[in-house]
């Protein structure tokens, strides 16, 4: 009995010293990430060019996409795994500087024509892991989108992809849930 619980403790401490492997994230929009410096996260990942198709069919579970999902995509993943991706707004690709309220809200609705970027996470993960990526990309990395040229996330945004990370209850207006 002695040598199993001795060889139990051995594996366990042999393995807290076992680095995982990094999680690999799809790039799927035409930023180059190759400068993006992930050194404040707190999940160590690796982008990669993978499409959208590649995350429906398991082969990277989380996608960056400056292309939204269409029903046919949603519908495909939907009818695999039995969820939803975790779908997060990142930036907006409109570089106007020091933009009003006003003008985030029409260029987030996309009302003005601006595409948006887009994080997509699949369940295949923890979800602690999903909402140390997701945080890293809807706050550590804004400074880095607003380099680029895109228009970081407002405050209602990132209020938004917190609830959607399960971070944060939905607030609605008037208190109510």
């Amino acid at each position: 009995m002695k040598i199993i619980i001795t060889l139990c403790l051995s594996l366990i401490a042999s393995l807290q010293f076992v680095q995982a492997e990094p999680v690999i994230i799809g790039n799927n929009s035409f930023l180059d990430f190759s400068s993006l410096d992930s050194g404040n996260s707190e999940v160590e990942f690796k982008i990669e060019n993978h499409t959208i198709a590649d995350m429906i069919l398991g082969d990277t579970v989380a996608v960056i996409s400056n292309i939204k999902w269409n029903d046919s995509q949603m519908a495909d993943y939907q009818q695999r795994y039995g969820s939803n991706p975790h779908q997060l707004i990142l930036a907006a690709f409109n570089n106007k500087k020091d933009p009003t309220p006003e003008e985030q809200a029409e260029t987030f609705s996309t009302r003005d024509g601006s595409a948006l970027l887009y994080l997509y996470l699949s369940d295949f993960q923890s979800e602690e892991t999903n909402q140390k990526i997701g945080v890293f990309f809807i706050k550590d990395a804004q400074n880095w989108f607003s380099d680029k040229g895109l228009m970081p996330i407002p405050d209602a945004i990132y209020q938004q992809n917190l609830v959607e990370l399960g971070l944060q209850e939905a607030v609605y207006e008037g208190g109510h849930k």
